[in-house]
């Protein structure tokens, strides 16, 4: 896995001079396998020539685990396949697509559970009894809120009365769905919790 991740760098080495092609690994010469066993890559690629890199990939100390002395590449036939593989490549990285899902869709019986919402200030003391799902509501705008979160999951977790209860933390813009949104800082925090 460790090696293919690597081997994904060459798609940005821009040896496709036009950006819209896919190259696929053809030839490889001077392989040299020094170590195995390592948990993280440190990959430098060298292009060498007209479609061909050198790669040498150390582990975390530096020591070298793989040398590739030329790595030649071709284009991938297909024409359009491979343009649509290189934009995927080249767009893959850098956007996060939202998909909306039709409620339509949803089946027509749905489980019934008991919900209880806590009140801002609320503990989870207040609580009567053991709720199926306890909604909380994070404070907006308040840099302690994180926290508050913490201090509420953990004490969730360490209470028996909520074994078989759902907690659900209810934020408000933790999470930029458009370019037009502004991210509630604290909120994008609870949302990582």
């Amino acid at each position: 896995a460790l090696f293919d991740a690597a081997l994904q760098t060459v798609g940005l080495s821009g040896l496709a001079e036009d950006g819209a092609t896919a190259l696929m690994p053809f030839s490889w010469r001077g392989v040299r396998l020094h170590a195995t066993g390592a948990t993280v890559l440190r990959v430098q690629l060298s292009v060498t020539g007209q479609g061909e890199v050198r790669l040498d990939a150390a582990d975390a100390l530096g020591s070298p685990v793989l040398t590739v002395d030329s790595l030649t590449l071709r284009p991938l036939s297909g024409g359009t396949a491979g343009a649509a593989v290189a934009a995927s490549v080249r767009d893959a990285l850098f956007r996060v697509e939202w998909v909306p899902v039709s409620t339509a869709e949803a089946e027509a019986e749905a489980e019934v559970a008991e919900a209880v919402r806590l009140s801002v200030g609320e503990g989870l003391a207040d609580l009567p009894g053991s709720p199926d799902v306890v909604v909380a509501p994070c404070p907006p705008g308040q840099r302690a809120s994180p926290h508050w979160a913490l201090e509420l999951v953990r004490g969730w977790l360490t209470d028996d009365r909520f074994a078989n209860s759902r907690l659900v933390l209810l934020t408000r813009d933790a999470v930029v769905t458009s370019p037009e949104d502004t991210p509630d800082l604290e909120h994008a925090a609870i949302w990582g919790l």
